[in-house]
């Protein structure tokens, strides 16, 4: 039995990557080998951190709905709700909160989003059969 050398765990890589190797079909033990872990550590990064969880468990079809939901954000545009805090040291060499403001920002639509988002969703529709887009049919 060969052991493993421990991989830290880092949330900007790893729930992408386990959801990519999960789309293409890899169990548990193949994604723990092509990660470079041992199966127990990735159950224990599953148990860990809720984002490879949702990574190792979601649908190939949820992730598309999610990227569209996202990007159609982008497109719009969209508010966001921006913090800033000052700290002041008190007498006792402590940082205490002096103020906290919240400011609402618009964030403009980016037509750049556009772009992705038909060139994901519609450039490579192999149900397009070439009809005008009026004649089409949309059914729920």
């Amino acid at each position: 039995m060969s052991k493993k050398k421990t991989v830290r765990y880092d949330s900007r890589l790893h729930p992408h990557l386990i959801y990519i190797y999960r789309k293409q079909g890899y169990d548990r033990k193949d994604l723990a080998e092509t990660l470079g872990i041992g199966v127990r550590q990735l159950d224990g990064w599953l148990k860990r951190y809720p984002e490879a969880e949702k990574a190792f468990r979601i649908e190939p079809g949820e992730m598309d709905r999610i990227i569209q939901k996202a990007l159609m954000k982008m497109v719009d545009g969209y508010e966001k709700k921006e913090t800033v805090e000052t700290y002041k040291k008190n007498k006792d060499g402590q940082e205490e909160l002096v103020e906290r403001k919240v400011t609402t920002k618009h964030v403009e639509g980016n037509p750049a989003a556009l772009k992705l988002w038909l060139e994901k969703f519609l450039k490579n529709n192999e149900d397009d059969d070439g009809d005008d887009y009026e004649d089409r049919e949309f059914v729920d």
